[in-house]
């Protein structure tokens, strides 16, 4: 602004905020909250399900793309269902799950090593997903599940 300039100020509404008034104080109830915990509730218990059935789909893209070593179509089938299992992994329980496709997404997303080095890397994390599927939580913290996130760092770094 220049010297001798005057300011505007802007007044933007604040919809939420006005919602929110109008539901009172508390518009959360405690009843609200008992209902949301029982719904996650019984998600968590489908989710080992899911995430395993997740897995098995993993497995038959990589047959596949291990046929066809860069096509996108199935690229993106891979990164999706890692986008899945990373969404929902560490409310249920999985934080190594979480990490570990959060990772292979950034690696896909990147474009990094296409072909047969992509294909091996994508592998390795999912067998790697798999395996911690077989842990429960605190095992997933114990310091070898950390040995196997480092190493498929380290693969990820040397792929050019």
């Amino acid at each position: 602004m220049r010297k001798g300039q005057s300011a505007r100020v802007i007044e933007v509404s604040n919809e939420m905020k006005s919602r929110i008034a109008k539901a009172g104080h508390c518009a959360v109830t405690p009843a609200m909250i008992k209902h949301a915990e029982s719904v996650l509730a019984d998600m968590a218990d489908g989710f080992v399900e899911r995430a395993r059935r997740s897995l098995l789909r993993l497995n038959e893209a990589y047959d596949r793309l291990s046929r066809k070593p860069s096509n996108p179509e199935i690229l993106a089938e891979i990164n999706a269902i890692f986008y899945d299992l990373q969404g929902q992994a560490g409310m249920f329980g999985y934080p190594l799950l979480t990490q570990i496709s959060r990772q292979i997404c950034g690696f896909i997303d990147s474009g990094r090593g296409k072909g047969p080095m992509q294909v091996h890397v994508i592998k390795l994390h999912i067998d790697a997903a798999a395996l911690m599927m077989d842990k429960d939580e605190a095992e997933q913290c114990d310091g070898v599940a950390e040995e196997v996130l480092s190493g498929l760092k380290k693969v990820i770094e040397r792929v050019r």
